[in-house]
């Protein structure tokens, strides 16, 4: 096998690595690139879209307001259909004052018309339609009398007159029952869009529907005005995908949109379907917009003409209006700047990676052996192997740098241990994550623990000698809970709290507790006899164990969190050891534990009691031992407490005071005393049992 020298190995292997960390970055700003073109392409095309909506909606917007104020004024009485002439002479004014509108229908319930129609010239119309018993008499005032010859006054049989009742804008503003934009109609005219709006008196009875017509041609004449770069192109199309307006081709006008059909004298016009339309650009970007029916999650289409130019489409619905907008736009218009800058980045960014990787080479052959050393003891910290190690030998001073940080990092996670679960910290370094504020529901056995008349022990004792001793007791419990497999949670003045199956699950959680419990206990009996030989007082101990569920993980803020749990299981756990003192227990417990405990553990009952701040009741029992290892007078009690309690709960008074007779335990006392009471008053029948407690 062919040997290199570390300098040769370090060297390639850095060099590799530099290499292969360049490509990815290399890639990274690729993939990057590409994203931010797609990022500026949506941004870009959305504004151009969003600008040609707006112009084209604001004109669009006019007519509605103006068919607001037709109405308003008829239903104020500020108009009125009765004085034709003033009527009249209002629609004149009103079209024109607005040359984006074609004419302004208003069409009665009786069949009579009142029409304001803008002519070729620019001059405006009037025409006024009569709908008498015998005919129907159509009259016309010209502004400009040269149209009288074209559109003279008539009259008609009633079956051929003209009724604007069965025309599609009068119909579709009586089936909406509001103001609405119709469905393209066909007139004399051609196409056109209408607003219609149905008027109704303060009663409902109608009294006219008003319709304003724009003209396809005249909304085509508007988009040829708006630019779109050099040679974008606005367009409209209606929900069947045909295109309604865009910039027209002088040769062909609305030919190019429209195509017409006459049959018996009339004239009626339709819309070209889109395969038809001879501008490709736009043609092509619908098709492929009803293909993909939408823009595919991009915001925008990108697509090839016939001509091989790459072309950018953004579509904008507006239901109100039943359009949607589009803009087609050369790809080089948008983004031809653009991707020539940042090509030219990623060229110099490459070339700098080339330097980089040069010079990577040429310092890695002085970093070889001190770091391979490093890493190694990098790992020994990982695995919370924090022996101290001697300093690496190097005359690199950064290197030695890193290794000075190593030592103290080594020293820091030594401190941090005393803080933390070693369990909690060894899961954290596995998973090279950072600390989050997170939590989980599961099943914990949680255990608190308290010193009874604490605070007049600390009067008696000096600082020093306080904290001294608090230092043993805390070393010798929570070394007990630590090796039973608990979690020490923290420290509450005097108090500890710690709990089971976290933040690793732990089969028989509830057992183990308990046996820690009692272990504790056994140890600060011994603590206790000796601090009395030395004159001292004792830490006689209560505490409170309850098994379910809670949320645990990291809880606090970003600066500052802790590994605990939290939720009712642990308030419950709280309270059990507070109720030491009513009961005068050492330790107790929820029948909850005692349950996942099971035959293990030697427990009698005490009572059955609902806490502060919870309303479901519990039963709560003194844990006394384990049961192989409890005495035969431990069992005797507990099941003559458990028969003293059944009594109790049944209201047999007597029984129970019999079997609690020559007991003087606080316990016992306790259950005695409620029996002689409620032996004296009677609770009822609907009597639960339940001793409710309102304070801590």
């Amino acid at each position: 096998m062919r040997r290199f020298t570390l300098r040769v190995a370090i060297s390639t292997l850095v060099s590799g690595l530099i290499l292969v960390s360049a490509l990815s970055i290399a890639a990274a700003l690729y993939y990057g690139v590409k994203r931010a073109l797609y990022q500026t392409t949506y941004d870009m095309m959305g504004e151009i879209t969003h600008s040609v909506a707006d112009k084209l909606t604001q004109r669009l917007f006019r007519v509605e307001r103006l068919n607001v104020l037709i109405a308003d004024l008829l239903q104020s009485g500020t108009l009125d259909l009765a004085q034709e002439g003033k009527f009249t002479d209002f629609l004149k004014a009103a079209v024109k004052a607005n040359p984006s509108i074609t004419l302004i229908d208003c069409g009665l319930p009786s069949g009579d018309k009142f029409q304001a129609l803008r002519m070729d010239d620019g001059s405006v119309s009037l025409r006024v339609v009569r709908r008498t018993a015998r005919a129907v008499v159509s009259t016309w005032r010209h502004q400009n009398p040269a149209y009288a010859a074209g559109s003279p006054d008539s009259v008609e049989s009633l079956a051929a007159g003209y009724d604007p009742r069965s025309r599609p804008w009068y119909q579709a503003g009586l089936k909406a029952g509001k103001r609405v934009w119709a469905d393209l109609y066909s007139s004399k005219a051609g196409l056109n869009d209408s607003n219609v709006n149905p008027v109704r008196d303060a009663r409902g009875n109608l009294l006219c529907v008003i319709a304003i017509d724009m003209r396809l041609e005249d909304l085509s004449e508007f988009l040829q005005r708006i630019k779109v770069g050099s040679t974008g192109k606005p367009f409209v199309i209606d929900q069947d995908y045909h295109v309604i307006a865009m910039p027209l081709a002088r040769d062909r006008g609305m030919g190019e949109l429209v195509k017409s059909v006459t049959s018996g004298g009339r004239t009626e016009y339709s819309l070209r379907a889109i395969e038809e339309l001879d501008d490709a650009s736009i043609r092509h970007a619908v098709l492929r917009y009803r293909k993909e029916s939408g823009l595919g999650g991009r915001g925008y289409l990108a697509f090839r003409d016939p001509a091989g130019r790459r072309l950018l489409a953004s579509f904008l619905p507006e239901p109100r209006y039943k359009f949607t907008f589009g803009v087609v736009v050369p790809e080089e218009e948008v983004l031809g700047p653009i991707k020539r800058d940042l090509y030219g980045a990623m060229a110099l960014a490459g070339l700098f990676f080339v330097l980089a990787l040069y010079a990577a080479w040429r310092i890695s052959r002085a970093i070889a052996r001190p770091l391979a050393t490093l890493a190694e003891q990098v790992d020994r910290i990982r695995r919370l192997d924090l022996a101290d190690a001697p300093a690496v030998p190097t005359r690199i001073r950064e290197v030695a740098l890193i290794d000075d940080s190593v030592q103290n990092m080594r020293k820091g996670l030594r401190s941090f241990k005393k803080y933390v679960p070693a369990e909690v910290v060894t899961r954290l370094l596995d998973s090279r994550k950072e600390a989050v504020i997170e939590g989980e529901k599961r099943e914990l056995t949680i255990f608190f623990s308290d010193i009874a008349d604490f605070t007049s022990i600390s009067e008696q004792l000096s600082p020093e000698a306080l904290v001294a001793r608090l230092g043993t007791y805390f070393e010798e419990v929570t070394g007990i809970l630590i090796q039973g497999s608990g979690t020490v949670d923290k420290f509450i003045g005097d108090a500890v709290m710690g709990f089971w199956g976290a933040p690793s699950p732990l089969a028989g959680h509830a057992e183990l507790a308990c046996r820690a419990a009692l272990a504790a206990q056994e140890s600060i009996a011994r603590l206790n006899r000796r601090w009395l030989d030395e004159g001292g007082r004792p830490f006689n101990t209560r505490m409170g164990i309850h098994t379910g569920e809670a949320i645990v993980g990291n809880v606090g803020f970003e600066g500052r969190m802790n590994y605990t749990a939290i939720g009712d299981s642990v308030n419950l756990a709280s309270r059990l050891e507070g109720l030491n003192k009513v009961y005068g227990t050492r330790i107790l417990i929820s029948e909850t534990t005692l349950q996942a405990a099971g035959p293990a553990v030697l427990a009698r009952a005490v009572d059955l009691v609902t806490v502060k701040g919870r309303e479901r009741a519990i039963g709560i029992f003194e844990l006394l031992a384990m049961r192989a290892d409890a005495p035969a007078d431990l069992l005797r009690q507990a099941e003559q407490s458990a028969e003293a309690f059944d009594h109790y709960r049944n209201q047999r008074w007597d029984a129970a005071l019999r079997l609690l007779e020559g007991h003087a335990d606080g316990a016992a006392l306790v259950l005695a005393e409620r029996c002689r009471l409620s032996r004296a008053n009677p609770p009822g029948a609907d009597w639960d049992g339940v001793f409710r407690f309102h304070e801590k």
